[in-house]
């Protein structure tokens, strides 16, 4: 029965058939380590209140997880040169450290080096190496699904990893509850961490000497560099991470301007977030492969949507009657983040990017891509904390459509390159 499900879902997203396991160990990795930060989604306000910060210091913290992505495109360089499973596993190693830190709520300016050793190795380092496992596994054709199965199977672990954090916040309660949580997320972190030491394969580089491995590396990122397509994929998957941003401010949003209750609102987060992603996950895959035929044009379609969906809920009326619509507003907009999510760094396969400087790819549209993590935090906490709960939320709406219509414009240019480079290419083909 397992041999015949496994053998399924290998055919079916294009996988050869022994990289399923370590595809399956590396995708809930990839979520594990987020685990803590996934907390926010579900118990936003006992989160901050535990480590005694207020909007915009968690905002800050939060800014610093993304400090990886200033220096991705640099560290292009070490995923073109190092074992991608060195580089998980080191990955989960430090983040679960850091974790474990996190859980004897330190003082502020420690928690500030904390999120920022984090976050320089797991955005910077971690991630693209990720992105880039999958991009080697799945064919050219197939990017879209594996990589909505990746966001897929991310998307469980957080609903199960959420689930445990709210269970041991409603039997513990209080300070002690949300410490007890984030213990956990830290042990399950290092355990994943010795999972992936396990199960992922070792590169062979013997035939290489280091030095022919670096100059390939380095001459792989200096071409990735002068792509403008990567750049372009870049910017389109940015304006959907501020969305997605924005999503873990549906929460307070509604706790603070429609006034729903904790455990309320930790339901609403659990289905704005994971369960919503595991449902979207899989079918965006689906729909940017076997029905649009095409991540570039796809991720034009749910761009549009998105713009289209945040105008509505900024003009929606914040009163008690309009709650019923505001939450599947809320919903709708998560679906489409998360349809967005699942295949925008597909592009880089459907494009033809070389797997030997994949890696280098990666990185440089992992810097563009998650660049909102670095400020949008910092920027949508601000906002919260100065203004009316109204105002700083229409102004964090007003902030997520502008991203998002420079996600739209950018995937939309990508296209036309893409279209005109074939175009030149089929040319060439037909007068040669």
């Amino acid at each position: 029965m397992i041999q015949n499900i496994e053998n399924y879902v290998t055919k079916r997203l294009g996988f050869k058939h022994d990289t399923l396991w370590p595809f399956l160990v590396t995708a809930i990795g990839s979520q594990t380590i987020f685990s803590f930060y996934a907390i926010r989604s579900v118990l936003y306000n006992p989160l901050i209140e535990t480590l005694g910060v207020t909007n915009t210091q968690f905002g800050v913290l939060m800014s610093l997880t993304g400090l990886g992505t200033v220096f991705a495109a640099v560290l292009g360089f070490l995923q073109n040169r190092f074992d991608p499973r060195t580089l998980l596993v080191f990955g989960l190693l430090i983040n679960g450290i850091g974790v474990l830190i996190i859980s004897t709520t330190p003082s502020y300016p420690i928690l500030l080096v904390i999120f920022a050793v984090m976050g320089f190795q797991g955005m910077g380092i971690f991630w693209p190496a990720v992105l880039n496992t999958v991009r080697r596994i799945a064919k050219d054709s197939d990017q879209g699904k594996a990589f909505g199965f990746l966001e897929f199977v991310r998307r469980g672990t957080e609903f199960l990893q959420a689930m445990i954090a709210i269970g041991i916040f409603a039997v513990l309660g209080g300070t002690l509850g949300m410490r007890a949580a984030i213990i956990t997320s830290g042990i399950m972190i290092i355990a994943l961490c010795i999972l992936n030491f396990l199960v992922l394969p070792r590169e062979d580089h013997s035939s290489q000497t280091s030095q022919e491995r670096n100059k390939l590396a380095l001459d792989g990122m200096k071409t990735v560099l002068r792509m403008p397509e990567v750049w372009l994929i870049g910017l389109t998957a940015a304006g959907i991470y501020a969305a997605f941003v924005g999503l873990q401010f549906f929460l307070p949003f509604l706790n603070n301007v429609f006034v729903v209750s904790v455990l309320a609102g930790a339901i609403f987060g659990l289905v704005n977030t994971s369960i919503t992603g595991m449902i979207a996950s899989p079918i965006s895959g689906v729909l940017a492969d076997n029905v649009v035929k095409s991540p570039m044009r796809y991720l034009t379609m749910i761009t549009g949507l998105l713009v289209v969906g945040l105008a509505v809920l900024l003009v929606l009326p914040r009163d008690e009657a309009m709650l019923t619509v505001t939450l599947g507003v809320l919903l709708v907009l998560a679906f489409l983040v998360f349809l967005g999510r699942g295949v925008y760094y597909a592009p880089i396969g459907e494009i033809g990017m070389p797997k030997e400087i994949s890696g280098g790819a990666m990185a440089l549209a992992s810097f563009v891509g998650y660049s909102p993590m670095f400020f949008a935090y910092a920027i949508y906490g601000y906002q919260i904390d100065n203004y009316s709960p109204e105002q700083g939320f229409n102004r964090v709406f007003t902030i997520m459509v502008t991203c998002c219509c420079v996600s739209f414009l950018a995937s939309f240019f990508l296209n036309v390159l893409c279209r005109r480079r074939r175009l030149a290419q089929q040319i060439q083909d037909q007068t040669s």
